[in-house]
């Protein structure tokens, strides 16, 4: 069974600290690192004979630019309108870098589910700007990465994540003693429970004062 990683609970920056890490091991240890700021349509950057992208027997070779596209929502795709604004406001960074002759191969990586037909029209239209390749690395390419090289998620600090949930049986027993009495005396309806939006796992954490 594939492992799940919860990269919507990681902040922009552990996102991007994982990304960059991750190309370290399939681009190379000379992948330069940028600063958290504005970035001129980069993160990352490599230059030279990837280690094993996208394998070992036919690794590119040249100018890559890396980017990190990262996503609180645990449900979101490369699909959404939002993606794809996010991903067409960097066209014109990317020609810039490609008229500076600063890149020829574009890796974007998000935490955003991939549709295949999707994800291959935004690659199509990435490297019609003048990139050699284009590559959008979604959740699914990421679960696998990890799931064979899960010392990298590991020696990053993210596994604080995966501490097992303990409940406390007086506790549950509390909770559905409440709601059963709630429901008892009229005060609480089904249709009243109208806002399931998602809160991520630190901020709610931090309303429970856990």
């Amino acid at each position: 069974m594939r492992r799940t990683f919860p990269f919507h609970d990681l902040s922009n920056d552990e996102f991007e600290q994982l990304v960059c890490a991750i190309c370290h091991h399939i681009l190379g240890t000379g992948t330069i690192v940028f600063a958290t700021g504005r970035d001129g349509g980069r993160d990352a950057l490599f230059v030279g004979t990837a280690a094993k992208f996208p394998s070992e027997n036919s690794p590119l070779q040249g100018k890559f630019i890396v980017q990190a596209k990262h996503t609180g929502n645990p449900a979101a795709s490369c699909s959404d309108r939002e993606f794809g604004r996010l991903l067409d406001g960097e066209h014109p960074k990317v020609t810039t870098l490609i008229g500076d002759g600063e890149v020829e191969h574009y890796l974007v990586f998000t935490n955003r589910k991939k549709p295949a037909t999707d994800a291959t029209r935004k690659e199509r239209a990435l490297r019609k700007l003048g990139l050699k390749t284009a590559h959008l690395l979604g959740l699914e390419q990421l679960r696998d990465w990890l799931t064979l090289h899960p010392t990298v998620w590991r020696d990053l600090g993210f596994d604080r994540f995966d501490t097992p949930l303990r409940l406390d049986r007086a506790d549950i027993t509390a909770v559905v003693s409440a709601f059963h009495a709630a429901v008892g005396d009229g005060s609480l309806a089904p249709e009243r429970a109208e806002d399931f939006s998602y809160v991520p796992k630190p901020e709610k954490n931090k309303i429970n004062k856990l």
